[in-house]
Order: structure tokens, then sequence, then C-alpha cells
């Protein structure tokens, strides 16, 4: 496994502890919501939930025995050509994610645009 580096010492623990099928899709989604977004900020909230920050919270994770989901706060906001966004929230909505077979792409441009939200 390659080394996890993370700014926040918890973010490392709880990435490296993770006990699920779904850990290497979960740490290749992360890279690429690092890579799209340098300035993006890493924590552990809620107990067990990474949550990437800019300013304020954008998007949380869950990891569920079949699919991580990553939920964009003001989520319905976010214009999503793509189509990846699910949910009825009132601010919040999500991508379901169960491998790497999706459209990366669009999951950027979610990524950007809820950063620049937060500009």
């Amino acid at each position: 496994m390659t080394e996890i580096k993370a700014r926040d010492p918890k973010v490392k623990t709880y990435l490296e502890s993770l006990d699920t099928p779904l850990k290497d899709t979960l740490l290749q989604v992360r890279q690429l919501i690092l890579e799209t977004e340098p300035g993006i900020e890493e924590a552990i909230k809620w107990r067990d939930s990474l949550v990437f920050m800019y300013d304020k919270n954008i998007i949380q994770t869950v990891v569920g025995k079949s699919h991580l989901t990553f939920i964009f706060f003001d989520g319905v906001q976010l214009d999503d050509p793509g189509g990846l966004l699910e949910g009825e929230g009132k601010k919040n909505l999500s991508v379901r994610v169960s491998s790497m077979d999706f459209d990366r792409e669009a999951f950027q441009n979610l990524v950007r645009q809820a950063v620049d939200m937060r500009r």
C-alpha cells in the first residue's frame, strides 16, 4: 500500500485503519479531490467521517458496505450536467461511488464548484 500523506494525523490514522473492500477506491477518490483543489483541507468529524473543507465543510464521506457516499454540502446549488448528484435534500446532495468506473471529470467539476462557492 502507498504511504498515506495527510496534514492531520487523525486523517492518516483513520485512512490506515479502514477495513473495507472500498478502501482503495476511497483513497483514489480522495487523491482525485486533493489534486483537483490543492487548497482543500481534511479532517475527521462526527466520529468517523472524512470531511473535505475549504473555509467551511464542502464534502463529507460515508463508507457503506457496497458504496462510498460523497455528500456535497449545498449540493443543490451545483450545476451537474454529468448527472452524478442524487437525493432530494433541501441543501445537500450526494454522489455514490462503488468503483473508479464513474465520470471523474464530472466529479472534479462538482468539487471545483463547491470550492468556488466558498471563495
